[in-house]
C-alpha cells in the first residue's frame, strides 16, 4: 500500500484493502485507513477532518476528556461537567450530554444516511447530536468540554500546554467486550458476528482507534504533566467518592462531604443508567440503535470472563504482558508480575501450545516459544538483551575500537552498549534515589560537561574556588563509568596510567556513588528507560540535546582522543555506524525522544545545546529558576563568562588535560575541543548531507520535536 499525506497534518496514511475487514463490518458501509507510524485504525471519513482536528484552536478554559472507546467516557464527561458547572444537576438533566460535552470526531465515523431513517428521524438525530462537526464545536462558547477517542498524537500538539485533559484507561478485555456489544447495538456489526472473531480483530488492531496500548501509553507518558489527570476505570468504580475528590482537586474545586456523596450517588450505575440525558434511549426510537441492549450497559469490571474461553484468556494474558513488559504502566487491579518470570512465561506459552495443537497450529506457537526461550535477561531488570553475532561484533570493533570489545543491544529500542553493561544494568535501574539528587543526562558529546559545571555552580552558591580545586568527575561523577572505562582491561595503557584513570574518575563505581554525601550530582548517558523508573518523580533531571551531526563529529574526535578508535579511521565510516545505531547509547533519536516526551514534568528541564551557546546568560537564568535560585545580573554574567568557550577550555577542573599529560589520552586534540554549532558542515560531503537530512526527517516525522536550524 502506498503511503499518502494530508495537507497541514504531519502523518501519512495508508488505505486498507482488506475484504475480511469490510465483510466483518458489514452493518454500515465504510472504507478504512491506518494513520501515522503507529497505524491507528480509522474510517476514511477521518481524512477530511484530520488536519482540522490536529490544528484545532484550543482555549485555555477547555477540557478534553480523552479515552479509548468504552473505558468509562460517559461517566467521566458527566463527572467533569458537573464539577465545573457548580453541580448544576437541573441543567445537566435538561440538556443531552452530547450537547454539553460533544464528540470531536463524530462526523468522521459514519454518515447517518446509512441508517434506515425517515427525513424527520434524520433531523431529530442531527438535532440530538448538535454540535456534530468540529466546526460546530469550535464555535461553542467557553468553557468547552470536548470528548474524543483519538490518541494524543492525533490531537493538537500544544493541547496539554494549553488546557486540561482527563484520560481514563480500562482493562482492554472489558473494553473489547463492551465495544463489541456497542457496535452491535449501533448496527455496525450484524447480529451474526461472534465475540471471538471480534477479539481477533481487536488484537490485530482492526478495530477503530486501535492499537489499544499505543493509545493508552501516549497518555500514560504524559501523566505527570500538570494539565493531565490520568484515571483508571476500575479505581473509579471501586471508589466513586474518592474519584470525585480527585477530579475536584484537579480543577481546584472545594466540595463538602455531602456534595461529594451526592455526586457519587448520581454517578452510580443504577442511577446513571436511568439518566435520560446520558443513556441515549432516544436513539432506539430513531432506529440508530437496536431495540435490545443499552448504551449504559453493565460497567462491571471483570465481565470479560464470561466471554473468554481458556484459549482466549491465555492469549490475552500474553498480549497484555507483551505490551507492558518494557513500560512502567500497570493496571492497578491486575498483578502481571508473573508474566515477567521466564519460567512462568514459558509455562504460559506451553499452556497455549497445548490448546493450539488441538487446532493444528502448533508450528506457529512453537516459533513463539523458541523466541521467548532464546531471550537473555538480567535479574531485577525488565529488559532483554541480545548479543551481536561474532562477525558484526568484529566489524564494529575494527572500526571504533583500538582493542577487543564485545557489544550488546538492550531492550525493545535496542540500545547499543558494551557487554560489560550487563554487570551493572540492574544496579543502575534500581539505583537508590534521594530527593535532593540532580541528574544531568545527555547523549554523549551533547554539552554534558558544560551542563554539569553550570548546574553544580548554581546549586553550590557559585563556589568557584571549590569548583576549581575539585575536578568535575569527583563533584559530578559518571554513573556508568565503571562498566564503560574499566582501566584494568585496557591493554594499551601502562599500570601507572591505570592508576591515574582510577584516581581521576573517582568515585568510579555505583557503590561509591551510592555512598556519596547529599546533595549528589550525577551524570549519565543512559536513556531514561534504562535509569530508575521513579527518577523524575523523586529528583530533578536536566537533559541536553544537540544536533546529531555535530554530536557525531565530536564523538568521532573524542574516541580518537581516548585511543578508543584507531588513528587511521576516517569520519565517513564512523557516520555510517552512527546512523545505523552501532555507536554507544544509540539509537540517538530514541534516546532524545524519551526525554523530550517528559519535558513537561515539573522535575525535567530540557535544554538544546545550540540555544545554550547562543544565549548563555539566558540559559543561566533558566537553570537558576529551575532550581529555585535567585541570582543577580552580575552573577549571571560572571557565570556565563566562566562557561564561555575560551575560559572553559582552560579550566583544569573540567578539561581533563591531566589524562593527556599522563598519556591516557593522545597528545593531539582536546577534551574541550571546539563546541561550535554547525561544525559538521566541514566533515559532510553532499551525499552524507542528503543522507543526514533524510535520516533526521524520518526520525522526527510524527513527533513535535524539531532540531534548531533544521
Amino acid at each position: 500500500m502506498d503511503e499518502k499525506r494530508i495537507v497541514d497534518f504531519p502523518y501519512e496514511f495508508e488505505e486498507l484493502d482488506d475484504n475480511e475487514v469490510q465483510n466483518f463490518y458489514s452493518g454500515v458501509k465504510a472504507d478504512y485507513i491506518t494513520v501515522g507510524p503507529k497505524k491507528y485504525f480509522m474510517t476514511t471519513g477521518y481524512l477530511s477532518a484530520a488536519a482540522k482536528i490536529y490544528n484545532f484552536p484550543v482555549k485555555s478554559e477547555d477540557t478534553f476528556i480523552v479515552t479509548f472507546p468504552k473505558s468509562g467516557t460517559t461517566m467521566t464527561q458527566e463527572l467533569v461537567w458537573l464539577l465545573c458547572n457548580n453541580l448544576d444537576y437541573e441543567r445537566a438533566k435538561s440538556i443531552n450530554l452530547s450537547e454539553r460535552s460533544p464528540f470531536l470526531e463524530i462526523s468522521t465515523l459514519f454518515s447517518f444516511e446509512d441508517f434506515p431513517m425517515t427525513e424527520e428521524e434524520k433531523q431529530k438525530f442531527v438535532k440530538s447530536q448538535i454540535p456534530t462537526t468540529h466546526e460546530d464545536i469550535e464555535k461553542m462558547p467557553s468553557p468547552r468540554f470536548i470528548k474524543t477517542h483519538l490518541p494524543l498524537s492525533l490531537l493538537p500538539p500544544y493541547l496539554l500546554d494549553t488546557t486540561k485533559v482527563v484520560y481514563v484507561a480500562r482493562d482492554p478485555r472489558d473494553v473489547a467486550v463492551s465495544f463489541y456489544k456497542f457496535q452491535k447495538f449501533l448496527r455496525i456489526l450484524t447480529p451474526d458476528k461472534e465475540f471471538k472473531q471480534y477479539w481477533k480483530f481487536f488484537l490485530r488492531n482492526h478495530i477503530p482507534w486501535t492499537p489499544y496500548f499505543d493509545n493508552v501509553l501516549e497518555a500514560w507518558e504524559q501523566r505527570n504533566h500538570p494539565n493531565m489527570l490520568f484515571l483508571f476505570y476500575e479505581d473509579m468504580v471501586k471508589d466513586l467518592p474518592g474519584t470525585v475528590r480527585l477530579v475536584a482537586n484537579f480543577y481546584n474545586k472545594s466540595l463538602s462531604e455531602e456534595q461529594v456523596n451526592e455526586l457519587a450517588d448520581h454517578l452510580r450505575f443504577d442511577n446513571f443508567k436511568q439518566n435520560k440525558s446520558v443513556n441515549m434511549e432516544d436513539m432506539k426510537d430513531l432506529g440508530i440503535f437496536t431495540s435490545d441492549g443499552a448504551f449504559i450497559r453493565k460497567g462491571k469490571p471483570g465481565g470479560w470472563r464470561k466471554y473468554f474461553d481458556e484459549e482466549m484468556a491465555a492469549e490475552a494474558e500474553e498480549w497484555i504482558a507483551k505490551h507492558l513488559r518494557d513500560t512502567d504502566f500497570r493496571f492497578p487491579h491486575l498483578d502481571i508480575s508473573e508474566y515477567y518470570n521466564d519460567n512462568e512465561r514459558i509455562a504460559s506459552a506451553n499452556r497455549l501450545l497445548v490448546l493450539t495443537k488441538l487446532l493444528c497450529c502448533e508450528v506457529v506457537l512453537l516459533s513463539i516459544l523458541f523466541v521467548a526461550m532464546d531471550k537473555k535477561r538480567i535479574e531485577n531488570f525488565p529488559y532483554d538483551f541480545e548479543e551481536l553475532d561474532p562477525q558484526e561484533n568484529e566489524e564494529i570493533t575494527n572500526c571504533i575500537r583500538g582493542y577487543k570489545e564485545e557489544f550488546i543491544r538492550v531492550g525493545p529500542k535496542k540500545y547499543f552498549v558494551q557487554k560489560r553493561y550487563v554487570s551493572v544494568a540492574a544496579a543502575i535501574y534500581n539505583f537508590p534515589l534521594r530527593s535532593d539528587d540532580t541528574y544531568v543526562i545527555t547523549f554523549t558529546k551533547s554539552g554534558t560537561t558544560l551542563t554539569q559545571e553550570l548546574v553544580w555552580l548554581i546549586c553550590n552558591n557559585l563556589d568557584y574556588e571549590k569548583a576549581a580545586s575539585t575536578i568535575l568527575n569527583k563533584r559530578f561523577p559518571f554513573l556508568e563509568v565503571a562498566a564503560l572505562v574499566p582501566a584494568e582491561e585496557l591493554s594499551y595503557i601502562s599500570e601507572d596510567q591505570k592508576k591515574v584513570i582510577k584516581q581521576r574518575l573517582m568515585p568510579n563505581t555505583i557503590k561509591e556513588i551510592t555512598e556519596m554525601a547529599s546533595p549528589r550530582f550525577i551524570k549519565s548517558h543512559m536513556p531514561m528507560s534504562l535509569l530508575p523508573p521513579s527518577l523524575l518523580d523523586k529528583t530533578k533531571v536536566v537533559y541536553m540535546m544537540r544536533d546529531p551531526r555535530d554530536v557525531a563529529v565530536s564523538y568521532y574526535h573524542h574516541l580518537k582522543l581516548m585511543k578508543q578508535m584507531k588513528p587511521d579511521k576516517e569520519f565517513k565510516p564512523f557516520w555510517n555506524y552512527f546512523v545505523s545505531d552501532n555507536i554507544f547509547w544509540a539509537p540517538f533519536f530514541d534516546h532524545v525522544l524519551e526525554a523530550w516526551e517528559k519535558r513537561n514534568h515539573p522535575n525535567m528541564l530540557f535544554l538544546i545545546y545550540e540555544d545554550v551557546i547562543k544565549d548563555m546568560p539566558g540559559t543561566v537564568r533558566r537553570v537558576a529558576d529551575f532550581f529555585g535560585k535567585t541570582i543577580s545580573d552580575e552573577q549571571v554574567n560572571k557565570l556565563a563568562d566562566h562557561l564561555g568557550f575560551d575560559n572553559f577550555k582552560k579550566n583544569k577542573s573540567v578539561n581533563m588535560e591531566h589524562l593527556q599529560e599522563s598519556g591516557v589520552f593522545t597528545s593531539e586534540g582536546a577534551f574541550i575541543r571546539k563546541g561550535q554549532p554547525g561544525e559538521w558542515r566541514e566533515y559532510f560531503d553532499e551525499e552524507m548531507t542528503a543522507q543526514a537530512e533524510e535520516w533526521i526527517a524520518k526520525n522526527l516525522r510524527g513527533t513535535d520535536l524539531r532540531l534548531p536550524n533544521c
